[in-house]
C-alpha cells in the first residue's frame, strides 16, 4: 500500500508540474477489475494552454480485455482557466 501511495503522489506531482506549459503530455497507469478478472490499465494524454482563459486536452485509455472483449476510451475536453 505504501508503494502504491508513493507512485500516486509522483503521478500527481507530474501533472501539476506541467500546469503552466504551452504544450504538455504524459502517460497514466492504473488497475481495472471486473468481477474476478483484472488487468493493468494504461493511457496517454496531450494538451495545450494556448489561450490564457481556456485549454484543451485529449487522451486515450486502454483498460484491457474482459471476457474476450477489449475495453478502451478516448476523451477530448476544454478546460476553463481562472485565478481565484
Amino acid at each position: 500500500m505504501k508503494k502504491l501511495l508513493i507512485v500516486f503522489v509522483i503521478l500527481i506531482m507530474g501533472k501539476s508540474a506541467s500546469a503552466g506549459a504551452l504544450i504538455y503530455g504524459g502517460v497514466d497507469t492504473g488497475y481495472a477489475e471486473v468481477g474476478s478478472s483484472s488487468n493493468m490499465a494504461y493511457g496517454a494524454y496531450v494538451g495545450s494552454d494556448l489561450l490564457p482563459f481556456i485549454g484543451f486536452e485529449g487522451g486515450y485509455w486502454k483498460f484491457g480485455s474482459f471476457k474476450s472483449t477489449d475495453y478502451s476510451a478516448g476523451y477530448l475536453v476544454a478546460k476553463p482557466r481562472f485565478t481565484i
